[in-house]
């Protein structure tokens, strides 16, 4: 394999520290904020890059790509960006992220240029990462790819049952959290049982309970690595790129998810989604200091 494709959004990342989340009509006052490189295809895409993989990161990109650093830091990662598009009359994508005392989390998403994904003139891929971004472009990629690896993310809520089916029925790998997974059963109209006939793996994530593994044999519980949670923001994709790049690897399926787990505890210990991504060899020294196993 020559790279691992990744598309969907390019953001920037404005994360919000609260006490608590406000009731209806109210007001909470906010502790602090911190601006950030984000969006779940970049996230994933610089982990992908700091662990050694090539990466080709196919996404809708404003004119302020320049201002912001963003295009410096993409090329700076050797991410390939040659099937993005820069749109010059539409910004980038913005995430208004609030976290409160509890490392709960509501996101607020201004879509921006993320609108254009529908613009993208796609090539055939080989292997691909399809993050969270408009459900008919991820209609498209799934159905234009060899191999599909697929994290749905908080825009779940937006798909209808038909093309949600058609995605699945393409997909290989499927990367949902616990709440998405009780969504996406209630969009299908299907028990979890039935969605497993047609994929495997699935890997759900528990937050601070870990994640689990199923396939069509096992089911296995991988626990969480919690050393000094900061913010939990980025963490789902920080453990894809890190399941995504021991898979290709052909390592076991549940050293793939601990490595999930080990990459995720990294970028939990600070602010923002991209700040504390590991190399290949923290990651593995971590990974022998928490499974006292060698890989």
């Amino acid at each position: 394999m020559d790279k691992i494709t990744v598309t969907g959004h390019t953001s920037i990342d404005y994360i919000f520290n609260i006490e608590n989340f406000p009731i209806e009509n109210g007001s909470e006052k906010i502790q602090s904020i911190n601006k950030y490189y984000g969006g779940g295809a970049a996230n994933v895409s610089i982990g992908l890059s700091k662990l050694g993989n090539k990466v080709k990161l196919i996404t809708p990109l404003g004119y302020d790509i320049y201002s912001t650093g963003y295009y410096h830091l993409l090329k700076s990662m050797d991410i390939d960006i040659s099937e993005s598009y820069i749109f010059k009359k539409e910004k980038l994508s913005r995430a208004f992220v609030f976290t409160n005392k509890n490392k709960s989390q509501m996101t607020y998403f201004y879509w921006g240029v993320g609108l254009k994904l529908s613009d993208i003139n796609l090539k055939k891929q080989d292997f691909v990462h399809i993050s969270t971004a408009d459900s008919n472009f991820n209609k498209r990629v799934s159905l234009n790819s060899n191999f599909v690896s697929f994290d749905p993310g908080q825009d779940l809520i937006t798909y209808n049952k038909e093309d949600l089916e058609i995605i699945l029925k393409n997909t290989n790998i499927l990367f949902l959290n616990r709440y998405e997974l009780k969504l996406l059963c209630s969009i299908l109209h299907k028990k979890f049982k039935d969605i497993k006939k047609w994929i495997d793996p699935i890997i759900v994530t528990m937050d601070k309970f870990g994640s689990v593994l199923y396939t069509k044999n096992k089911v296995i519980h991988i626990p969480s690595i919690i050393k000094n949670v900061v913010d939990p923001t980025g963490a789902g994709d920080a453990y894809r790129s890190g399941f995504l790049t021991y898979y290709i690897k052909n390592y076991p399926l549940d050293i793939c998810c601990k490595m999930g787990s080990i990459i995720s505890s990294f970028v939990m210990e600070s602010l923002g989604c991209q700040n504390n991504l590991p190399t290949s060899i923290q990651a593995e020294e971590r990974y022998k200091l928490y499974f006292k196993e060698n890989l």
